[in-house]
């Protein structure tokens, strides 16, 4: 209802010496708001300031990583070229692995190959020199 009355006291005396001065009053300088938020802006940094200060113990530091767990980033679209080369480079190294375990196991079965007969013939000799086991 204020606003009403208000709305027809401006629209009927437009030049009214209390609304010309009210109008001053309200008026605030550009300079004023600049400075108004620059001391906000102050006030904030010393208040975060004084409580890292306060609270300087409870403050965490950063973990350190270990580097042998890091990989580079890498682009998400790779070209085909370089994937490519990738893939056959992990071909090669798993070739290599397979051989490696091939040979093992074929150690492992020359070796347990000859096991039998040196142990018939331990048990020949001993027959031969008629030792008994206890």
């Amino acid at each position: 209802m204020i606003w009403l009355i208000k709305f027809f006291h401006q629209l009927f005396n437009p030049h009214c010496e209390h609304c010309v001065q009210d109008k001053l009053e309200n008026k605030v300088c550009e300079s004023c708001e600049i400075l108004k938020t620059q001391l906000e802006i102050a006030n904030f940094e010393k208040s975060r300031i004084l409580e890292a200060l306060l609270h300087k113990d409870d403050i965490q530091l950063p973990v350190q990583i270990g580097a042998e767990n890091l990989q580079p980033v890498r682009p998400r679209h790779v070209p085909w070229k370089i994937r490519k080369a990738e893939l056959e480079e992990n071909d090669r190294v798993q070739k290599e692995l397979r051989d490696k375990v091939e040979k093992v196991v074929e150690q492992d079965n020359a070796i347990s190959s000859v096991q039998p007969a040196t142990i018939k013939s331990v048990e020949e000799l001993e027959r031969e020199l008629a030792i008994e086991h206890s």
